[in-house]
């Protein structure tokens, strides 16, 4: 090989491996779901860059070909395990590409293991490895720098509220790229060889993370750094037997922990607890608890699915399925659609099955045994990366992995990779065959992924973005750009479709020229179905058509994807909600009682369900029943509820609207719209110097309705009602 090509492929092997810790900060305000696909993007890029300038450095020099390992080996299967279970589960497509909202799906893994070939590979020496650990604590340092000035609205927490998530628009993601950076920092800063000044340095570095890690409010990633960090403790006292210091120091810091953490037990209802936002999110749990209830739920629906294909699973992507076929309907306070069983193992055994679970379980078991045997490693050292990964493992008990932390789980397992060998020793390699043949091919190959897996999937999104994005020419520019998205035909039509069917639901009621309404609406139908036969499988498709043609009172095409989801997905009660809205609609009062019985008996504490419920049975003049259901629950038949008001006064029980009414007044006396319903209540009972009152009110509280108001009063004291 030519010198200078091999000093070149060097170059760019090695920035592609040092640009790659800073994907974590890249924020791309073009494309559609910025925190997350333009890291996926970045990423991507920089292994297939990396990969194809390392292999041909591995095709031409022995010295840089991969070393086996038990990780090499099971990191390898269980990429084939999840790859073989994607195929095996019948929407292969959809588990090769995952959508903009993840990015994950078989793509990342393959790009992942390329990553870990090359790391695992090409950085031979402690020198280099120790420039790419700080590299990444100098990038982690970004983020939490924004992260710690969301504190002080410096920075706008997108997604998490009040919660930190510094670059990566998520306080649980945020929390674990920081829990893996609080380790490394503190491996940097107990190696013999670190300077005092750097010492320094990785111990501001870890009280600074750790801080920002506590204020993410991530419950999962504060226990799991606590657990850690008292593991590495013991696991240091006991065992260290050179440095005398440190393990006394240890035993102390294990103590001290246990100490606050029974403190916090038995301080965890006073004020100075429930005052600070994270120690109050900490104390909150319980197996109550909203979210923690509602995660036994989905388990055991990842567990059904388990059941149905124990071997290889449903594929990646898929659990959307396992949700709505065994959909518990306990999860009524939650979001309604979920992805993701929120654990990793719970994930991966309805993803992969069995071996799935077993082989990404084993990643684990290998990554301990080469920590346990290396010589190349101190006790101290050994015991921080063995409980850096049972935090990990802790903190994924709660929640899914993300491209944040699939990287840093990666760089970690590489590292511990290179030490379990000697460094610098390799075996003599006989020349490859054909390499004068390979090089080439493996250069067409890395230019064609690098088109093939982002360029046009970075157009649609940033296409998708400005579809969502108000245009100076109108909505007839925001249809445009739907069409140019979708035209790439990319693994995001499915988000594309989505959105443009909410766009749509939105401009039925926008002051636009028929014309437009009806182009806009047709398109969506069209493209709405398109997704349905792509995916006839899919309740959430079913349902999203059947709530379209609903509210285009498009009442009978409705009924037949509604029929399909109710199949796909029978105890969801969102997909009865739709018909009872439907048979409402249409005049058939006892299908929509009959649908809403069958909605409240899946979960009777669903206060909705009962309400609607009660809200059927008063417009089908079962006022008796309808009562007692409302009595059951509220003590009383009239409650601060529009929708009950509004059936109480077309049913033609005034008395009990006006109460109803004037409930939701009392609740909230500004909405001018509940004072003049009202106000047409106490009209309906004759009531007319109530009715003018009310209206007086409402003129009172907002002057714009001053006309429309005085209009009514003069109507009114004029003995007609307006």
């Amino acid at each position: 090989m030519n010198f200078t090509f091999e000093r070149y492929l060097k170059w760019m092997t090695t920035g592609a491996l040092f640009l790659t810790p800073f994907v974590p900060l890249f924020i791309s305000t073009s494309l559609f779901f910025p925190f997350i696909t333009g890291k996926a993007f970045l990423f991507r890029i920089l292994v297939e860059l990396s990969f194809g300038s390392w292999l041909i450095l591995a095709l031409w020099k022995p010295e840089y070909r991969p070393q086996k390992s038990g990780l090499f080996v099971i990191l390898s299967a269980f990429v084939g395990f999840i790859a073989l279970s994607d195929i095996m589960g019948g929407h292969f497509l959809k588990s090769f590409w995952s959508n903009f909202e993840r990015m994950e799906g078989l793509v990342t893994l393959l790009h992942l293991l390329f990553y870990f070939y090359v790391l695992s590979s090409f950085l031979k020496t402690d020198k280099i490895w120790s420039y790419l650990l700080n590299t990444t604590i100098l990038a982690s340092l970004f983020s939490a720098g924004r992260g710690f000035l969301q504190l002080f609205g410096l920075f706008q927490s997108i997604q998490s509220g009040a919660r930190i998530d510094g670059t990566f628009g998520n306080a649980s993601y945020m929390a674990v790229y920081m829990l893996f950076h609080i380790f490394i920092a503190a491996y940097l800063l107990f190696r013999e060889e670190t300077k005092k000044v750097m010492k320094w340095f990785y111990g501001f570095v870890i009280l600074f993370e750790s801080f920002v890690l506590f204020f993410t409010q991530t419950r999962g990633a504060i226990l799991a750094l606590v657990g850690g960090a008292f593991l590495s403790a013991l696991l240091i006292a006991i065992f260290e037997k050179d440095r005398k210091g440190i393990k006394k120091v240890a035993a102390w810091f294990a103590g001290g922990l246990l100490l606050l953490v029974a403190l916090f037990f038995l301080l965890k209802d006073t004020s100075a607890v429930q005052s600070v936002p994270p120690l109050k999110r900490i104390a909150s749990i319980s197996l109550t608890e909203r979210t923690t209830s509602s995660r036994f739920l989905i388990w055991d629906m990842a567990w059904q699915g388990f059941k149905e294909k124990p071997l290889f699973g449903w594929g990646q992507e898929n659990f959307i399925f396992i949700f709505e076929k065994y959909y518990n309907p306990g999860m009524w306070n939650q979001e309604p659609w979920f992805d993701r069983a929120h654990n990793i193992f719970f994930d991966w055994l309805s993803a992969g099955g069995i071996f799935g679970l077993l082989s990404y379980l084993s990643i684990y078991l290998f990554a301990f045994a080469g920590l346990y045997k290396t010589e190349r490693l101190s006790v101290v050292s050994k015991s921080l990366f063995a409980s850096l990964l049972v935090g990990y493992f802790i903190h994924n008990f709660f929640v899914f992995d993300n491209i944040g932390s699939y990287l840093m789980f990666i760089l970690v397992l590489s590292f511990i990779h290179f030490k379990t060998k000697p460094e610098g020793v390799r075996k003599p390699a006989k020349p490859l065959a054909f390499r004068e043949f390979l090089t080439p091919v493996a250069v067409v190959m890395t230019i064609f992924f690098l088109y093939f897996f982002n360029v046009k999937s970075i157009l649609s999104a940033s296409t998708l973005l400005r579809a969502l994005s108000p245009q100076e020419e109108g909505v007839t520019k925001n249809l445009e750009y739907y069409k140019k998205a979708l035209s790439y035909d990319t693994y995001g039509n499915q988000e594309i479709r989505e959105q443009l069917l909410s766009a749509s639901s939105a401009i039925i009621n926008r002051d636009v020229s028929q014309e437009l309404k009806e182009n806009f609406i047709q398109f969506s139908l069209d493209e709405m179905q398109k997704q349905v036969d792509s995916n006839p499988q899919s309740a959430r498709h079913q349902v999203f058509m059947g709530s379209f043609l609903n509210r285009l009172k498009l009442y009978d095409r409705a009924i037949p994807y509604l029929e399909k989801a109710l199949e796909l997905s029978p105890r969801k009660q969102p997909i009865y909600f739709e018909f009872i809205t439907n048979y409402l609609a249409s005049g058939n009062l006892e299908k929509a009682i009959d649908f809403s019985r069958r909605a409240y008996e899946l979960a009777p504490d669903f206060d909705d369900a009962r309400i609607i419920y009660a809200v059927t049975l008063i417009y089908g003049n079962n006022f008796n029943e309808a009562g007692a259901l409302l009595k059951e629950k509220y003590g009383e038949e009239t409650i601060a509820d529009e929708r009950l008001a509004s059936a109480y006064f077309e049913a033609g029980e005034r008395e009990k609207a006006i109460l109803s009414w004037q409930k939701l007044v009392a609740a909230v006396p500004e909405n001018i719209q509940y004072r003049t319903s009202l106000a047409a209540a106490y009209l309906s009972g004759d009531f007319r110097e109530e009715a003018i009152l009310e209206i007086q009110k409402a003129i009172e509280i907002n002057p714009d309705f001053k006309n429309q108001g005085e209009f009514f009063i003069r109507e009114i004291k004029a003995g007609r009602n307006p």
